[in-house]
């Protein structure tokens, strides 16, 4: 993973999960399961026992957003989000993205002058042609 690679830890954030995502495994039990390196000592945001049911996926975009913005606040240097589908949009509606952003795909985010701006949003230059195409009509 990067976060090896890089020489980081990894931080399970509940808050920026996918609907109802309450059944996740918490940072211990991953810990327990996998060689990552994962910080255990990590407080989130939103604890997993503090989501909410939701119906849609504009709630999840909405709570995503929120965590995302309290995180880039509270955490320094660069952050590395991975999500799925409505978490992914509201990741990207607090660094200012808007629109739809596909599975699989990557966005990239950067401070310019004290503002954050948008260098890439759902680029799936990664995916192969036929992985391209179907991370962009993932939404339909």
């Amino acid at each position: 993973p990067i976060a090896i690679a890089k020489g980081l830890t990894i931080k399970v954030e509940p808050g920026i999960g996918e609907v109802n995502t309450k059944g996740f495994w918490d940072a211990t039990r991953l810990a327990e399961r996998y060689s990552y390196p994962i910080d255990e000592e990590y407080v989130p945001i939103i604890p997993r026992d503090k989501l909410r049911s939701e119906w849609g996926d504009s709630e999840t975009a909405a709570r995503a957003r929120k965590t995302a913005i309290a995180l880039r606040e509270r955490l320094d240097g660069p952050i590395l989000f991975c999500g799925h589908g409505a978490s992914c949009l509201g990741i990207a509606e607090a660094f200012g993205g808007s629109g739809y952003v596909g599975y699989a795909s990557f966005s990239h985010f950067v401070v310019d002058e004290g503002s954050w701006r948008v260098e890439a949003l759902g680029d799936v230059s990664h995916l192969s042609d036929k992985h391209a195409k179907e991370s962009v009509a993932s939404a339909w």
